[in-house]
């Protein structure tokens, strides 16, 4: 059974922690934040056609090699057999270094676990836009 979430309200604290109204923080940044009947909190993120039909193609190689639709507790994207999640956070790093990408931005990757760029940030609740771009300064003053 699926349960019945409902939106925070606009005058309401904002859930992301910035201590500011909901209305003043991160309403109107392409998502919304939904509460269900514990007081338990969710970000809800509006997905492209293109991530649709990505889960879809998952939801499919699951039934193919499971022989039965996913449960709650299935992952979305199995993991890469026998990686650590910290061998998968140096994959990336190791990428982004060859991609040429600022290793300060490498650097706050690395500390937050958030890729912070101008298309998607105003997506992002201001405290994590906040904490990444504090990790960038961080590196920055370290390296002077």
């Amino acid at each position: 059974m699926n349960e019945q979430l409902t939106r925070v309200g606009r005058n309401e604290p904002c859930p992301c922690g910035s201590g500011m109204k909901y209305k003043r923080c991160c309403w109107g940044k392409g998502f919304t934040w939904q509460q269900n009947s514990r007081g338990e909190v969710f970000r809800s993120v509006p997905l492209c056609p293109e991530v649709l039909a990505l889960l879809e193609q998952q939801r499919q190689q699951y039934i193919a090699t499971h022989g039965k639709e996913s449960d709650p507790d299935s992952p979305l994207f199995p993991e890469p057999a026998g990686m650590s999640d910290e061998e998968i956070i140096n994959e990336m790093a190791a990428s982004m270094e060859l991609a040429g990408l600022d290793r300060a931005y490498i650097y706050a990757f690395r500390k937050t676990g958030l890729i912070v760029t101008e298309l998607n940030q105003h997506l992002m609740p201001d405290c994590d836009v906040a904490e990444w771009a504090a990790a960038v300064e961080e590196y920055r003053l370290q390296r002077n």
